[in-house]
């Protein structure tokens, strides 16, 4: 019965998210424009792979940028189906992603649950482990989204899964899974998947010393001469990838290239991402000749630390190799469409500095930006798991502290987990943009820290009240962690349901019964009002935008419209004032305001839609 309960745990987890996911999945299907309205960041996606399915570039796309090839590889599926089986719309990409992420996030769920079984313990740490992942506030926005968090989750937590399994079984068969993994999280998002590859590097050499203690002198991965070479590859990638990109990337604002547009040195000194890699490789350029004399110093240690370094170098161009194998096979489709992969690469470093700590770095000061975005950014992590983490960090060291360094199995496996953990926690800092969603991976890797700290307690300190009382405690903070992040995740999910009580239905049916649909219309962007599909005489400005009045009254002044509809709440950056007030030198009429807050759901806090009638000058 011990054994059975956790397993009831997991079987409720798993209905849960169910229950809060199925009854929504096919909600808005049949109308693309309310999918965009509703969720601006899946009807990017479902505009991006509908373009790439049929050619046509619907009215509500708004950018190129992809996150990777999952949407290309989609759209190619797509076209091998018979057209007698299925009718494809816009509509039909958007269900099938969110099925693929539903499933995905099921699947991350039972690999975690084995994860946890395999390499730490069996039993309630698996289900404690389950239940803190699967309450994580992101769900509430990613069960029904075309972010494909879920599937970096799974993908890498099975290379992870593979890379804890080398310290026990050391072999060139598991480095080739782990990376096949990575790579696929690669593929489906940004950068993901490299995360992955220092842990592969650190569990390829423990796994080879805890070999080689059964067989002496046996080595199991290949051993690369003058390994130091690599760092010489790094730099190289790391200048020619920014330099590509000013002279291939075409901006949408200009119409040209950085490069055609201020020469590639002037616009090194423009761009500062590319600048700052490009110093980083001419800088990995010179840790061969660092490696090259530490290698003949007179001094032993340095002698050691040129080899060490030397070997993990070695391990690292094998784990490197077999993860670019695996790119070029996965992302063939970046070899098709070029241009797609420099779309997708070269803005990466404009979304990552789009950030509120480093606009008001200028006013706060170094110190006092990087301190508040540090804690910010531990509060959306979860300062439960956090202070787990750190709680494992605590007795880890105390542990090697009082009983010497012996290395346990589990020991080595946490130190793998945390070189996996480093890299992100410095970002996380680093007031580059890391959102919530995009700690998922990371989050669990700390829940396995966390239990593992607990297991340490249990075993290392002595029986009595402070244990008892400590475990005790660790418990409960685990528990509320759960209780508190449920109790959020669950409403917010069962809100969604309401979607027929926005105020956006309410303009649909005003709209078809007052408004002609020959009338000539000058509407705010699809992301911010509901717009049916059934208008051709409509012209839409970007309302999101800074500027938008300014776009709003040019567009009046171009297209001269009938009526005007736009969303003067609070959600643009810039509110838009009444009609009569942009449009001082005409004569309007306000037709109907409508209020969400008057309505059972609200999409945005403050949403409020006026339509006017343009009576001319």
């Amino acid at each position: 019965m011990g054994q059975q309960l956790p397993r009831l745990v997991f079987a409720a987890v798993v209905m849960g998210t169910v229950s809060l996911v199925v009854p929504t999945i096919g909600r808005h299907i049949d109308d693309p424009n309310r999918i965009v309205y509703f969720n601006a960041d899946e009807g990017m996606q479902m505009d991006l792979v509908w373009r790439y399915y049929s050619g046509q570039r619907r009215a509500t796309t708004m950018t190129d940028l992809d996150y990777g090839l999952e949407l290309r590889y989609l759209a190619a599926l797509a076209r091998w189906l018979p057209s007698s089986l299925v009718t494809l719309t816009p509509g039909t990409f958007v269900l099938w992603r969110r099925w693929i992420n539903l499933s995905a996030w099921l699947l991350a769920l039972w690999v975690l649950w084995r994860l946890v079984g395999r390499h730490v313990s069996r039993g309630w740490p698996q289900a404690i482990a389950v239940s803190l992942v699967a309450v994580r506030p992101a769900l509430a926005r990613l069960a029904v989204n075309g972010k494909p968090e879920p599937l970096v989750v799974l993908f890498l937590l099975l290379a992870l899964d593979q890379a804890l399994r080398l310290i026990n079984q050391p072999s060139l068969r598991g480095v080739w899974k782990s990376t096949a993994w990575a790579s696929l999280a690669l593929i489906v998002k940004y950068v993901t998947g490299l995360f992955a590859l220092p842990a592969l590097v650190a569990a390829m050499e423990i796994g080879e010393r805890q070999y080689a203690k059964t067989r002496p002198g046996v080595t199991v991965f290949p051993r690369v001469r003058s390994a130091w070479v690599l760092f010489a590859a790094i730099g190289a990638i790391l200048i020619a990838f920014p330099l590509a990109a000013l002279s291939g990337y075409v901006r949408h604002s200009t119409g040209m290239t950085w490069a055609a547009e201020h020469g590639l040195w002037g616009s090194l000194r423009l761009v500062k991402p590319a600048w700052l890699l490009c110093l980083m490789g001419v800088g990995c350029w010179l840790l061969p000749l660092a490696g090259w004399w530490l290698s003949g110093s007179p001094w032993s240690w340095a002698r050691r630390l040129s080899a060490t370094a030397n070997r993990l170098a070695s391990h690292a161009i094998i784990a490197w190799g077999a993860f670019a194998a695996w790119t070029l096979l996965f992302g063939v489709g970046w070899l098709v469409h070029p241009d797609q992969f420099l779309t997708t690469y070269s803005q990466l470093a404009s979304v990552a500095l789009a950030t509120p700590a480093l606009n008001v770095l200028p006013e706060q000061g170094l110190l006092r930006a990087f301190l508040d975005n540090a804690g910010q950014q531990l509060w959306k992590f979860d300062p439960v798991i956090a202070l787990g983490g750190g709680l494992y960090v605590a007795v880890e060291w105390n542990s090697r502290r009082r009983a010497g360094t012996a290395q346990t199995i589990p020991r080595l496996k946490c130190l793998v987990l945390a070189v996996f953990l480093a890299p992100f926690l410095l970002l996380l800092v680093s007031m580059l943009r890391v959102a919530q969603h995009h700690m998922l991976p990371f989050v669990v890797v700390a829940v396995l820290l966390a239990i593992q700290g607990v297991r340490l307690i249990e075993a290392r300190w002595p029986a009595g009240p402070r244990r008892s009382w400590t475990l005790t405690s660790l418990w409960l903070l685990a528990v509320g962690d759960i209780v508190v992040n449920g109790v959020t995740t669950a409403p917010a999910r069962l809100y969604e349901f309401r979607h027929h009580q926005d105020a956006s239905f309410e303009v649909a049916r005003w709209w078809r019964e007052h408004i002609p649909q020959d009338a000539t219309i000058v509407a705010d962007h699809y992301t911010r009002a509901y717009i049916e599909a059934d208008y051709p005489n409509l012209h839409v400005f970007q309302g999101y935008r800074q500027d938008s009045v300014e776009r709003l009254r040019q567009a009046v002044d171009t297209v001269k419209p009938q009526f005007v509809y736009y969303n003067a709440g609070p959600s643009a950056e810039r509110p838009i004032p009444p009609l009569e007030t942009v449009l001082s030198s005409q004569r309007v009429e306000l037709l109907k305001t409508f209020d969400s807050a008057a309505h059972g759901y609200q999409r945005r806090p403050g949403d409020r839609f006026v339509i006017y009638r343009v009576l001319g000058s």
